[in-house]
């Protein structure tokens, strides 16, 4: 009879492990759905220049371009 017990038991469990399991496995490929997205969507905002001078910070710190100097431009690249 203990080891009933200890088998129903443990079916119980395998079967409480594999519904969870299954849960999360949804909840986690929803979440990675939701995260390309934001990563498209973001990627794609980004090629807008007033959007990216909103979300960027690191373009307004940059210095001169290379073609701006009067050197490169005299004697070529």
């Amino acid at each position: 009879m203990k080891e009933s017990d200890e088998k129903h038991g443990f079916e119980e469990y395998m079967e409480r492990f594999i519904q969870f399991s299954n849960a999360m496995e949804r909840v986690l490929i929803k979440l990675f759905v939701l995260f390309l997205i934001l990563l498209v969507l973001v990627q794609t905002a980004e090629q807008v220049p007033s959007v990216r001078n909103m979300l960027v910070k690191v373009d307004q710190m940059e210095g001169h371009a290379y073609a701006d100097f009067p050197l490169l431009t005299k004697y070529g690249e």
